[in-house]
Parts: C-alpha cells; sequence; structure tokens
C-alpha cells in the first residue's frame, strides 16, 4: 500500500477511535454534536404484487407522506437511491433528532407504502458535528 492509502486509513481509523470515544455513558454524543434520525425505507418482507395502476397510486400516497412529514417540520429530507448495492435498500429520510425514537417510528410507518408492506422502515440516530447540515 503506497503512503498516501496508509495515511488516509489512519486517518479512519483515529476518527473511528475518537467518535467511539466522544460517547457519554449513555451513548450520548458531546454537546458540539447534532443529532438526526435516519429512517432506512427498506423493501418489505413480503412485498404484494400491484397493477400498475395500483402501484402508481401507492407510489403517489407515498411521496405525499413523505411530503407531509417535511411540510410538518418533522422530516428534512428524503430521497431513493439511484441503484442500491443492496436491492433492499429503497431510500432514506432524515427527521429531527429531537423527537423520540418511538414518535418517529410511529410517523415512519404512517407510510402508506410501509402500510401496504412494499416498504419497512428502520430507524437509527445519527450524529454529525454541529452546524455541519444547514436545512
Amino acid at each position: 500500500m503506497n503512503r498516501i492509502r496508509w495515511a488516509a486509513l489512519a486517518v479512519l481509523v483515529l476518527f473511528a477511535v475518537g467518535s467511539a470515544h466522544s460517547q457519554d455513558s449513555q451513548g450520548n454524543p458531546p454537546p458540539q454534536f447534532d443529532s438526526y434520525w435516519m429512517v432506512f425505507l427498506e423493501r418489505g418482507d413480503d412485498p404484494p404484487e400491484l397493477e400498475d395502476s395500483a402501484s402508481a397510486e401507492l407510489q403517489r400516497k407515498h411521496l405525499a407522506h413523505l411530503s407531509k412529514m417535511r411540510t410538518e417540520g418533522f422530516a428534512l429530507v428524503a430521497g431513493p437511491f439511484e441503484v442500491p448495492a443492496d436491492e433492499s435498500l429503497r431510500g432514506i429520510v432524515l427527521y429531527r433528532g429531537d423527537l423520540e425514537k418511538e414518535e418517529v417510528e410511529q410517523l415512519a410507518s404512517a407510510d402508506p407504502a410501509v402500510k401496504a408492506g412494499r416498504l419497512k422502515v428502520r430507524v437509527m440516530r445519527w450524529w454529525t458535528p454541529g452546524g455541519a447540515l444547514k436545512f
């Protein structure tokens, strides 16, 4: 491995180690970090087969739900993955970090595509350096 690759690897390791040790005993980041909820939209375990018109209508309702989440101030941004390496990953929604996990799960699960079994949600807390993202 050339020197540049070694240096890049060393920086990544130091960052990972530093990030892991920056959490308190409850797993909370230091106050200079911002908190968000990442909701991964994944293909449902047994998604129903739908006619084209029903699929289009469900997609319209799914997009309307995401728009409502943003308009009401719960979600900050949402979008699909271009061509995921893992076909089960369909998209992501970033929710405000001041919400409770249960609230985010409830909001995300109200998505008509989730209710129909076409999608399922995986919710994870995500921390970034304070001020790194602007909405």
